[in-house]
């Protein structure tokens, strides 16, 4: 019997220009434990990315902030996080 305790985790596909972009993406994805398909395109697209960051760290908005200048997350480091440049 499948144990439905489990959360499946959505999906998200991520389309980038170069192997470069496709690494940092990976490496994003790794950190915050989201399941991606990239894929090498003459275009980007991290919109998906950027939606599952968002709802990943919503649960910690207001934590003190891990870079520790003692502020609330959301009000220091959030939109450095959020602001990806490939």
């Amino acid at each position: 019997m499948p144990n439905t305790n489990l959360r499946k985790e959505k999906l998200i596909y991520c389309s980038v220009v170069t192997e470069l972009q496709a690494a940092q993406v990976t490496k994003i994805c790794q950190d915050y434990g989201i399941q991606s398909v990239i894929k090498l395109k003459p275009f980007v697209d991290i919109s998906q990315l950027k939606k599952a960051l968002k709802e990943k760290m919503k649960d910690k908005l207001y934590d003190p902030c891990p870079c520790g200048k003692g502020k609330k997350f959301k009000f220091c480091c959030y939109k450095d996080e959020l602001d990806i440049e490939l």
